[in-house]
């Protein structure tokens, strides 16, 4: 007996990729699993094709895109890549969305959090927003960064370590908590 999944459009998160330099085939390939409507720029374009990664949006200067059939290209305008991305993605209501990317992109967070789900891989590391009284189960010894500014936020099962890096003090949840902003970054290795 076999089982098939449907998909449906949208049902996992887009993913957006900005930079590809040191992401490892295996962590992609679970990223494109269930074949993700995926938006990337000329500069990581020729690299997906050459990978035999299929590109549904293209953001581009060029004229004409012909490496691929069925790609919409849209022409890069004034936003940044990251903001056009996302502008796209929500005008066609995607709920969620993952973004590979060098850097940590703080302005979109503050713009875009509460209007589509994002999580931002980056170097190692899964960034995404909590809101007071997250909790999370982990093993003892795992490794959490906390972006706030110290004394902004409480925690429970974490002992810090230097910096915004924490680690949980057992197996078991740690939890975060804060009043004074909407939400904070948190990032767990992957």
């Amino acid at each position: 007996m076999s089982s098939h999944h449907i998909v449906k459009e949208k049902q996992e998160p887009a993913l957006v990729v900005e930079h590809l330099a040191n992401v490892e085939e295996d962590f992609l390939g679970q990223l494109l699993e269930w074949t993700p409507t995926l938006v990337t720029h000329d500069n990581c374009a020729m690299h997906l094709i050459e990978r035999g990664i299929k590109i549904d949006v293209l953001i581009s200067n060029e004229e004409t895109f012909t490496a691929q059939s069925y790609v919409s290209v849209l022409r890069d305008t004034q936003k940044t890549f990251l903001e056009q991305s996302l502008s796209y993605l929500l005008s066609r209501a995607y709920p969620a969305v993952n973004i590979i990317s060098e850097h940590l992109p703080l302005y979109l967070f503050a713009f875009y959090w509460k209007k589509i789900n994002m999580v931002v891989f980056q170097q190692k590391k899964k960034i995404f927003p909590v809101t007071s009284g997250f909790r999370k189960w982990k093993p003892a010894h795992e490794s959490i960064f906390i972006y706030a500014p110290e004394g902004s936020f409480k925690t429970k099962g974490l002992k810090k370590q230097a910096g915004e890096l924490y680690t949980t003090t057992t197996d078991g949840f740690y939890e975060i908590t804060f009043s004074d902003r909407p939400y904070i970054l948190i990032a767990e290795l992957f």
